[in-house]
């Protein structure tokens, strides 16, 4: 599915070149295709690049996580997020010179993950929903209230706090993931209803295709006016992610249908 819809996305690239005027020859369309396979065809292609490169790593990893106790765990969790924090660019400065790159990057979600995802049900974090939504509204607010100075101080948009590697986001993630765990683990009698539970279902089985895709709709859906900024932000974000969401699921639930769809579909 990658490599397929890579191409997909190096045509639509070529394509749009043609249409605002640029001259392709044989030798310039063999360079776009070799430098967006290099590069990634699209910006979005950048997680599939990068978690390429941790599933390498996951063999060295696993070893010494089934062995590694919960303190070795912690301790690498926490350098991990000390490097984090440091990359913030205000903090920077402060930063002793000590070469912490050994623990830094996203090779930090995949342990924390993994933690997050075999600590008991009674552990005092997963226990409070209270907490965890608590900490997540922190996240959020931190972001929001943060970008909005940021951006003043500048005197346009700084968007660095929506990074995924900084202290915010990574509450928020986890956080997030402890309250699916929480929801994943709750009695039937308190599952989502029938229809929200198979559009989740749909969803959780689409979501890499949906993913791969969802950017060409997001160009169709902005040629027809409707983005984040048709409408008040409020209302067209929202609208404009449910539609993305929605017509990417059908799509590639089109291609589940066919011959051979899987291995394009995701």
């Amino acid at each position: 599915p990658f490599l397929f819809w890579s191409l997909i996305y190096i045509v639509f690239r070529i394509s749009r070149g043609i249409g605002a005027g640029e001259v392709f020859n044989l030798v310039t369309v063999l360079k776009t295709f070799v430098y967006s396979f290099l590069e990634g065809s699209c910006y979005h292609l950048w997680y599939i690049y990068m978690i390429l490169g941790l599933y390498l790593f996951i063999p060295i990893l696993t070893k010494w996580i089934r062995n590694a106790s919960e303190k070795s765990i912690l301790f690498f969790l926490f350098i991990w997020f000390i490097t984090v924090c440091f990359s913030l660019p205000p903090l920077q400065k402060y930063l002793i010179r000590i070469d912490l790159t050994y623990f830094s990057g996203y090779i930090g979600y995949l342990v924390l993950g993994y933690y997050l995802s075999v600590i008991p049900e009674d552990h005092p974090i997963v226990h409070s929903r209270r907490r965890l939504i608590l900490l997540f509204a922190l996240g959020a607010a931190t972001t929001l209230i943060g970008t909005y100075f940021l951006s003043l101080r500048k005197n346009g948009l700084e968007a660095y706090l929506y990074e995924y590697l900084t202290p915010n986001v990574v509450i928020m993630a986890a956080a997030c993931f402890l309250l699916v765990r929480e929801n994943a683990n709750a009695p039937k009698s308190l599952a989502p209803p029938g229809l929200l539970s198979k559009g989740a279902d749909i969803i959780g089985t689409s979501s890499y295709g949906i993913y791969l895709v969802h950017v060409l709709v997001l160009w169709g859906l902005g040629k027809v006016g409707i983005d984040g900024a048709f409408y008040h932000p409020i209302v067209g974000i929202p609208l404009t992610t449910l539609l993305c969401l929605v017509i990417s699921a059908a799509i590639i639930a089109g291609f589940k249908r066919m011959p051979y769809g899987k291995y394009i579909s995701g």
